[in-house]
């Protein structure tokens, strides 16, 4: 009996013990399980979130945003040594001043223009919003340390027209800033690179910066791209953001702006060069600019010329004073025969031509004591359209006399020899800009072999020429309306010719005016005229026709296209 409840109770604790361990087993998977989903759904939530962290925003505008300041800033362009163009930007402080970084080393043959009135640069601009320049200085002649002081200053060749909220002059610093807070950048953005924008930044304390960046000239700060912490950008820093030239407004304050850094690394502070400090050599070397001529010592010679379409000017070409009411120039059409329907390249006839002389700048619609009228013209060769690559010169002769005494208008003197091969050139022009003054550019003459093996049949006659400098929107393509004259050594040289197609690539032609002096002086058309030859006053009669005979004449009974 013992031995048999001993059996049974043996039995009983073997199957409670079973039932026990399933028990626990049972608990523990359960546990178990949802142990295991506790631990995959942190990871799913871990990654969810280091997924979410790592896609960065492609919208740029909770970080560069449109800001007002941009009144103050101009977009700044010159070429390039590799006759690219260069973009960048600058700041008024006066209607013809630009504060800028010294983008590069400022010589007499420096050129560029500036595009004001736009926030967003567009290769489209309207040229009521462009202004060139030829003339400026900077603080130190140092391109490419970005430790040291850049600042430079430009001098436009006209005033900018000032409006408020869209242009306007930025105030200079009265005190040096020595915060640390509420500061932004103004320029071109790192996505919106060709607007001005403001992009928020930190100031970095003295010693902070020193340590990153060592042997810092005392006058400049170093600024960080300042993330906004709620949003994850897919640029890195300051390189992405921030444009050498552009500048630095703390608390609406004109502080600083922004210095070049060479390599480039985002993980490094960025250098600005402190307005104040230079304060009294910003408005001493202004000026000075100021002081600076920038209209060309002949203009007093120069003249614009065209001619009206349904009563209204439209400008042809330039030229040259010979006498009180002769000009001599490229090509004009003759105007004087009645029966001879003369069109331009439009259709519309035109019946009448004008002059503007003796101003210093392109003006559209100038005083009336400064305009003259014409009809009468002779053309070396009596063509209906100029070919670049024959002669083309030609007298007009105005109807009222131009009034030479007052000094801003004056007779050109005409040569009696070629130029020497080794002569500094320049063309006389206008920019067709409002306001803008009559200027001057180096030009450099093409050998003769060179020119003809580039211009294959060009005339004896002929020079040609290019820009010295030139680039792809600097040229003499975009510079020089035909007829203007090209002066080396201060000796009236050649005229620029006309072409239906102008090449930049190519030399532009220009007729040798010395091989023209015999020419110009004879005539047998009766128009008796007291011309300055070589410094003499002589009197004569122009031979009109004395060595263009050979050359076929317009019919007179027929349409002229021009």
């Amino acid at each position: 009996m013992d031995k048999t409840l001993k059996t049974i109770f043996g039995v009983f604790q073997k199957n409670a013990l079973i039932l026990l361990l399933r028990s626990i087993f049972t608990l523990m998977r359960s546990y178990l399980r949802k142990l295991i989903c506790f631990f995959v759904f942190i990871l799913l939530v871990d990654k969810s979130k280091f997924s979410l962290q790592h896609v960065c925003t492609k919208d740029p505008i909770e970080i560069e945003k449109d800001t007002e300041l941009s009144k103050y800033m101009v977009w700044y362009i010159w070429p390039n040594d590799d006759e690219n163009l260069n973009i960048a930007i600058g700041i008024i402080i006066s209607e013809e001043i630009i504060l800028t970084y010294n983008y590069q080393k400022m010589t007499l043959n420096k050129m560029g223009y500036i595009v004001y009135n736009e926030r967003k640069y567009s290769p489209n601009i309207t040229s009521e919003k462009i202004i060139h320049w030829i003339n400026g200085v900077n603080y130190q002649n140092i391109v490419g340390d970005s430790s040291e002081i850049h600042i430079g200053l430009v001098k436009l060749n006209s005033e900018i027209e000032l409006t408020t909220d869209r242009s306007e002059i930025v105030s200079l610093p009265k005190k040096s800033f020595a915060g640390t807070s509420n500061c932004v950048v103004i320029g071109p953005g790192g996505v919106r690179i060709e607007e001005i924008v403001e992009t928020p930044v930190k100031i970095l304390t003295r010693d902070n910066c020193l340590k990153l960046l060592p042997n810092l000239h005392e006058n400049l700060i170093c600024i960080d791209y300042e993330k906004n912490k709620n949003i994850y950008t897919c640029d890195t820093g300051q390189c992405e953001h921030f444009q050498n030239g552009a500048a630095l407004f703390c608390n609406g304050i004109l502080t600083g702006i922004v210095n070049e850094l060479k390599p480039c690394i985002s993980s490094l502070p960025r250098p600005c060069t402190k307005i104040y400090p230079y304060i009294k050599w910003i408005k001493s070397e202004m000026n000075k600019l100021r002081k600076v001529i920038l209209y060309s010592k002949y203009a007093k010679y120069l003249v614009y010329y065209g001619w009206y379409v349904d009563d209204v000017p439209v400008i042809s070409g330039l030229a040259s004073i010979l006498d009180k009411n002769i000009l001599l120039t490229h090509f004009a059409p003759n105007l004087d025969n009645a029966s001879i329907i003369v069109r331009n390249s439009n259709n519309q006839i035109i019946r009448n031509g004008f002059a503007i002389y003796g101003l210093r700048k392109y003006i559209k619609t100038p005083q009336a004591d400064r305009a003259v009228n014409w009809r009468n013209v002779k053309n070396f060769l009596n063509v209906d359209n100029p070919d670049p690559l024959q002669i083309q010169i030609a007298l007009i002769k105005v109807n009222e006399a131009m009034i030479l005494k007052s000094g801003k208008a004056a007779i050109i003197k005409l040569p009696k020899k070629e130029p020497k091969s080794e002569s500094r050139c320049i063309a006389v022009h206008i920019t067709k800009i409002e306001n803008e003054p009559i200027i001057e550019t180096n030009v450099t003459i093409v050998e003769r072999n060179l020119c003809l093996k580039q211009l294959p049949g060009l005339h004896a006659h002929a020079l040609c020429f290019y820009v010295t400098n030139s680039n792809d929107e600097i040229n003499h393509c975009t510079l020089f309306l035909t007829g203007a004259p090209i002066i080396c050594n201060n000796q009236f040289t050649c005229i620029v010719s006309y072409s239906d197609e102008c090449f930049p690539d190519l030399p532009r032609p220009c007729t040798s005016v010395h091989k023209f002096y015999e020419w110009i002086k004879m005539g047998n058309t009766g128009i008796l005229s007291e011309a300055i030859f070589n410094g003499c006053l002589v009197s004569m009669i122009f031979n009109w026709d004395i060595l263009s005979e050979k050359y076929p004449r317009i019919s007179s009974e027929y349409e002229m296209m021009i």
